[in-house]
């Protein structure tokens, strides 16, 4: 992540654990996004489910960290992007 102190509370400043949760969280989201995204493209639905089920359930790891921290913009953005994923995950498996 180029810019984390944009996914911080205003006023906590960034320093070397900031940049490492940074990048990793970049290292996991990042690939997880592309793969997911080239699922979508090639047409193959049948392992669509699996893997929004996994980017649903890490949202929500997420948003718990962003409870934990009192980080209500973590909490609630990944709260709501892992209701999302994982709801797309039901919905891909049942149709």
């Amino acid at each position: 992540m180029i810019r984390p102190d944009l996914a911080l509370p205003k006023g906590v400043v960034v320093n070397g654990g900031t940049r490492l949760y940074a990048n990793a969280y970049g290292a996991r989201a990042i690939p997880l996004a592309a793969v997911t995204l080239a699922l979508f493209a090639m047409g193959d639905r049948s392992t669509v489910a699996p893997v929004l089920a996994v980017a649903g359930l890490a949202q929500i790891g997420d948003s718990a960290i962003g409870v934990q921290q009192r980080n209500r913009g973590m909490a609630i953005c990944a709260g709501l992007l892992g209701v999302l994923h994982l709801a797309s995950a039901w919905w891909f498996h049942t149709h």
